[in-house]
């Protein structure tokens, strides 16, 4: 039996994520949904140069990368969306690779949280690929703030990378009445002591 089109593109995904971490002979494949039910379960039992294979459409809580050498990668070439993805603290020869997988800060239930994508303190690269980053909206639930927050916010890092992406600033609340008053949108891209490209 001849591999659909579907399946063609899944293995030239998983290939492609595959290569990006060659140097690592002991990377495994982690699937979310089926070897973890919840992303950051995933993650936090990768090992090093491990790649986690996310089924298109999931849609999950919040993740947290600390120093972990990973690669995340939506399968089909389609798209997984979570609220916020963080990626700290890596160390000079590690590198994070997140491809189709993008935040949005109003996702409902976790959201608003702050910026989709924060990178913070990291002396790896981070490569973020065809990927759309909504940050929060101002709102007036908890937390209470009526400025929006930033698609991406990158904080003392050595290499970032953007290909094919959409960042999106999130949009200030103009009613705030007498309570709070009205706050401004926020940029896409928030910038501060890190290289961008």
């Amino acid at each position: 039996m001849l591999p659909t089109h579907r399946t063609l593109r899944s293995e030239l995904a998983l290939a492609v994520a595959l290569l990006a971490l060659a140097s690592s002979a002991r990377a495994g494949v982690i699937k979310v949904p089926g070897d973890y039910n919840t992303l950051q379960v995933a993650v936090n039992n990768a090992a090093q140069g491990d790649v986690i294979l996310i089924h298109s459409g999931f849609a999950a809580g919040p993740v947290d990368i600390v120093d972990k050498a990973l690669v995340l990668v939506v399968d089909l070439n389609g798209q997984a969306t979570v609220p916020q993805i963080k990626i700290r603290d890596l160390a000079p020869d590690h590198h994070v690779v997140l491809r189709g997988l993008g935040a949005d800060g109003n996702a409902f239930p976790f959201g608003p949280n702050d910026a989709a994508l924060v990178v913070t303190d990291c002396q790896g690269r981070v490569t973020v690929e065809g990927s759309t980053l909504r940050g929060a909206n101002g709102w007036w639930g908890g937390p209470v703030t009526s400025s929006g927050h930033p698609g991406a916010q990158i904080d003392d890092s050595a290499s970032v990378a953007f290909s094919h992406c959409l960042i999106v600033g999130g949009r200030g609340l103009n009613t705030g009445g007498d309570l709070m008053p009205p706050g401004s949108g926020a940029a896409g891209l928030d910038v501060d002591n890190a290289n961008i490209s």
